[in-house]
């Protein structure tokens, strides 16, 4: 059994209790691995589950690194609608879809939605933990004036969220008018 095995096997409860997400954060436990204390006698149980709790415990660094990944997944989830509008508003603007079979003009809207689906679904999930992110920074002790902005957060990332389905549902209209028109 090679190191990263066993380390799946010994870290994996305590990762997922630690909210980690990503292959950054598996790279960091990884790194920062240290097998608990054996219990014995003369073990003190309060001295343990405060070392664990310590452990647990993300610092600042780390999830900064994980808002800015959550950022950067929202901004790469509009790239694949993005290349689908922006064939469909090519195709339509040469008026190919006049001429197109029905057929053809619903696999269109039915493309654009399935990736737009898909896109929304994927920024809703980095919204929401993103969303917890914001919780855990603003239970850091002495947070910088950076991880102070991103506590600020949550409002922001609620309006988003409302604001992708907004856009969403503004631009899925336009496609169907540009699509049927």
């Amino acid at each position: 059994m090679d190191w990263e095995c066993l380390l799946i096997r010994l870290v994996r409860p305590r990762w997922l209790m630690c909210r980690a997400f990503g292959n950054r954060v598996f790279q960091t436990v990884k790194k920062h691995y240290r097998p608990p204390l054996p219990l014995d006698s003369t073990t003190d149980p309060e001295r343990v589950l405060s070392q664990q709790k310590m452990w647990c415990e993300m610092d600042e660094k780390a999830l900064l690194a994980l808002w800015n990944d959550k950022r950067t997944q929202i901004i790469s989830a509009q790239m694949a609608p993005s290349f689908v509008l922006i064939a469909i508003l090519v195709v339509a603007g040469f008026g190919n879809f006049s001429d197109a079979s029905d057929g053809v003009k619903f696999l269109a809207i039915g493309v654009a939605v399935a990736t737009g689906i898909l896109a929304v679904l994927s920024q809703y999930a980095a919204i929401r933990e993103a969303k917890a992110m914001v919780q855990d920074i603003n239970k850091l002790e002495n947070p910088s004036a950076l991880a102070k902005k991103i506590g600020q957060s949550d409002v922001f990332l609620s309006l988003t969220a409302v604001g992708i389905i907004g856009l969403s549902a503004v631009v899925f209209a336009l496609v169907l008018w540009a699509v049927l028109a």
